[in-house]
């Protein structure tokens, strides 16, 4: 399985500065808290070779780095998409509309709903993709 590593969320962090706006330190990358960065990159890192539940593993993901303010600023955006790019690196669709993301990360952020309730969102608003139907795909044409 694909995972997220430090420098592909500190992008994503930047990106959703970019996008949304908010405070970016540059020269720290924008990192607040470089060993909970370094220790849940890890950790997923783990999970994923213990062929761990990528909804799980994406939800925890999330989840830590909201509540454990890694960046210093763009937290909830920036958990949010690297669980979802962790999902679809490894064949997942995400259903849930940007209202419901939004919705779902503000309550994480202010304590109203802890870990598990973020998996089992996460569980009910993502599945596996569909695997492509290469059959029905017209031959290849040879030249001679």
């Amino acid at each position: 399985m694909i995972g997220v590593d430090e420098e592909l969320f500190c992008r994503i962090n930047r990106q959703m500065i970019s996008q949304f706006g908010g405070l970016y330190v540059d020269a720290a990358r924008n990192v607040r808290d470089q060993n909970a960065l370094s220790y849940l990159v890890a950790d997923q890192q783990n999970e994923l070779s213990l062929d761990g539940e990528l909804r799980e593993i994406a939800a925890t993901l999330a989840y830590r780095v909201i509540t454990r303010h890694v960046f210093v600023d763009g937290c909830k955006r920036t958990a949010m998409q690297a669980a979802f790019l962790l999902l679809q690196l490894n064949s997942y669709d995400v259903f849930a509309s940007n209202e419901e993301i939004v919705g779902i990360a503000r309550a994480v952020g202010d304590g109203s709903i802890d870990q598990q309730a973020l998996i089992d969102w996460f569980k009910t608003m993502t599945a596996p993709s569909p695997p492509l139907a290469f059959s029905s795909a017209p031959p290849l044409r040879t030249y001679a």
